[in-house]
């Protein structure tokens, strides 16, 4: 895909290893599955597995594996069916979550489950690290399921749905009217993209965060400086500003920032690029 400042096509750590170890790959975007499909059909496959692919694949190319079309899921299925399973379990405050092999069908993440394994969600944790975690969980799944065996599948309650919806631009400015919970969980739960905001003349992303058990003496979104560390208070709570980032400049920690900056007891974080 495209990425970074110069929308330079990057390729994918997949796509590096193949090349790396010569193996086979057929590149497409998300329209021209219809270009690739004779070539599919030459092969003979048992699966396709799919992860972390963010297009609509359609079932004539699902129905080519003799077997089945696998997706690998980062929620325990039905929970958080949709495009950020990490981002919004970490935000909504959920405790558990997990990873789900199912087999793929027309509809989006609802086909019947071939296993699942959950994982605690660690107080504080941001999203970065939780994606890497449950990563390694899927890896290990993978490798130890018995593919050449005979599958059992079973179908998603849906008495369970949730969905966890894509993030949008609306998501990534901080809202100081939320609880101090509610804020320390967006922070962490995006902290790939980063939560914009203003901070006295600096606009910044706040990228970690981690939540206190008492409150501040001060205005809502007001920072205090304590033993160079950055508290933000909060409706019912306050939070430590772990690692942010200025614009255009480096993510630091929080310390970093207070001694590299003239901050103040009072300055004040608010919604980005407003007085």
């Amino acid at each position: 895909r495209k990425s970074g400042r110069g929308r330079k096509i990057i390729e994918s750590p997949p796509s590096l290893f193949a090349a790396k170890h010569g193996i086979e790959t057929v590149k497409l975007d998300c329209k021209s599955f219809k270009d690739i499909i004779e070539t599919l059909k030459n092969h003979e496959f048992d699966y396709f597995l799919i992860f972390s692919f963010g297009c609509y694949i359609p079932t004539y190319i699902l129905n080519i594996p003799k077997i089945m079309s696998v997706n690998i899921h980062p929620s325990l299925l039905p929970e958080l069916r949709g495009a950020a399973p990490i981002n919004r379990a970490i935000i909504n405050g959920i405790n558990e979550t997990g990873i789900t092999f199912f087999k793929m069908i027309s509809k989006m993440d609802a086909g019947p489950i071939i296993m699942q394994k959950s994982l605690n969600i660690e107080k504080n944790i941001i999203s970065c690290d939780l994606k890497d975690k449950l990563i390694s969980l899927a890896a290990e799944m993978f490798i130890s399921f018995k593919w050449d065996d005979e599958i059992s599948l079973y179908e998603q309650n849906d008495d369970e749905l949730s969905y966890a919806d894509k993030i949008s631009k609306e998501d990534l400015i901080i809202n100081c009217n939320d609880e101090a919970q509610r804020i320390n969980n967006t922070i962490n739960g995006l902290s790939e993209f980063g939560i914009k905001a203003k901070l006295d003349k600096w606009n910044v992303k706040l990228r970690q965060s981690k939540i206190l058990e008492t409150e501040t003496n001060s205005d809502l979104c007001n920072i205090i400086i304590e033993d160079r560390k950055m508290i933000m208070n909060c409706r019912r709570g306050s939070l430590e500003i772990i690692r942010i980032q200025e614009t255009g400049k480096n993510i630091v920690t929080g310390r970093e920032f207070v001694n590299g900056h003239q901050l103040k007891n009072g300055d004040k974080i608010c919604v980005e690029y407003s007085d």
